[in-house]
């Protein structure tokens, strides 16, 4: 019987990034809330937003840590869940974060989350 496990919501890469947030909350991610899957989403978007347009303008490219510690202020108030994804997190590469928008998308979707 397929369960909610079944679809494809497992990571494109294997990094030492993923597997390291694999193992932290399990390979679907399924021991993070909704709001925190939300919350990432929200967080690697705009790091990418913002990359993106850095590098339009012909400068270099901005790592997460650097775009955190840019943007502190908007990002406060955060579960330590969410602070613990975003330390495994912070030498994540562009790749990184369109895999796990993809996937954790697709997770939430899918009602792969913690209750």
């Amino acid at each position: 019987m397929p369960s909610k496990y079944d679809s494809p919501h497992y990571y494109y890469k294997d990094t030492i990034v993923l597997n390291g947030l694999c193992h932290a909350f399990g390979d679907y991610l399924e021991r993070l809330s909704a709001i925190e899957k939300f919350d990432l989403i929200a967080l690697l978007a705009l790091w990418q937003s913002h990359d993106t347009e850095v590098q339009a303008e012909g400068n270099d490219p901005i790592t997460l840590e650097q775009y955190l510690d840019v943007a502190d202020g908007l990002f406060q108030g955060y579960s330590e869940s969410v602070d613990h994804a975003l330390q495994i997190l912070i030498n994540a590469t562009e790749g990184d974060a369109i895999a796990l928008l993809q996937s954790m998308s697709s997770q939430l979707s899918s009602g792969v989350f913690a209750q």
